[in-house]
């Protein structure tokens, strides 16, 4: 049985391999711990706060260090719509953190007892085990 961080990656790597975009280091991004301030020809622009300077790194070793951008919920919705059996699976969250899924036989959303998406917290990785679990059953 997988712990709940091993689930975590698993869920996290392919919602990365499923959201390319994810994968995009951009202007702002931050990466361990510096961050990305521009491009210049093949190498990313990079300031370190710990030693307040300003790096050239290479875009290959950036890709090296850099495993993407961490998911958040309108990445997992919609990584969630393509896993489905039909193209026309969807998801949504209500404001109190609800997750439904539409039910095309009664062509109404019904929302899904006990998973939650807890909207004080943005990312995928600070939400909770039920979450999780759920999401790992659809890899």
């Amino acid at each position: 049985m997988k712990t709940h961080e091993e689930k975590l990656q698993a869920i996290t790597a392919d919602i990365r391999e499923k959201l390319p975009r994810l994968k995009e280091i951009s202007k702002g991004d931050f990466v361990k711990g510096n961050l990305i301030i521009g491009l210049s020809l093949d190498v990313y622009l990079v300031y370190s706060y710990i030693k307040e300077k300003v790096y050239e790194v290479p875009i290959s070793e950036m890709s090296e260090i850099f495993e993407g951008k961490e998911p958040m919920l309108n990445d997992v919705l919609k990584w969630l719509s393509r896993k489905g059996k039909n193209a026309f699976w969807e998801f949504k969250v209500n404001c109190l953190g609800d997750l439904f899924e539409f039910d095309f036989e009664e062509y109404k959303f019904q929302k899904l007892a006990g998973i939650k998406w807890d909207l004080s917290k943005s990312f995928l990785k600070d939400q909770d085990q039920y979450l999780i679990d759920f999401l790992y059953e659809r890899i």
